[in-house]
């Protein structure tokens, strides 16, 4: 999986956390993917927010990338399922819907009242506009919550982001 440099902090910290299961204790590592639903959203705040004002939507590139997202309910309830996790364990937190970003921006444009005004723009002005978490932005991740699900019973109840979005949820 690739990793942009804004997270890459997370990695050696993650491996320190599991290290305390060699000691006795009981880490379990919880990656949660890009948040939707709710408020204080990154999506919101780097897609929304903006869009609302320059009135159009950005996407990155051509928006082919797949972002692995997950609603805040789910990640609340698989952190709560983690609580029983073997001791080392490892889940990502996803909801198993990978949606383009640029599908994720037509849904944000109709949120917006925009009526699915979306534009491509290149990394280096996502770069200029949202600073470094851009790089995340442009990733393609294709994640699955397949272990959390085998091993905790936790299954995403929110299937559908697109329409979570449309409706600015």
């Amino acid at each position: 999986m690739v990793t942009a440099p804004l997270v890459a902090w997370r990695k050696p910290v993650e491996d320190a956390v599991l290290e305390r299961a060699q000691q006795g204790g009981r880490p379990v590592v919880v990656q949660p993917g890009l948040l939707y639903g709710g408020e204080n959203r990154l999506i919101d705040i780097f897609y929304t927010a903006p869009g609302k004002d320059a009135g159009v939507i950005p996407y990155i590139g051509d928006g082919e990338n797949r972002w692995a997202l997950v609603h805040i309910d789910d990640i609340a309830e698989l952190y709560v399922a983690a609580l029983k996790a073997k001791a080392g364990s490892v889940y990502v937190g996803v909801g198993g819907v990978n949606p383009t970003a640029k599908e994720c921006s037509l849904a944000v444009a109709r949120s917006a009242d925009l009526d699915g005004k979306v534009a491509s723009i290149t990394l280096e002005q996502a770069r200029a506009q949202m600073g470094p978490i851009a790089d995340a932005f442009a990733l393609d991740q294709q994640l699955t919550p397949a272990r959390a699900v085998a091993d905790l019973g936790w299954t995403p109840k929110y299937t559908d982001p697109l329409d979570v979005l449309s409706r600015g949820e």
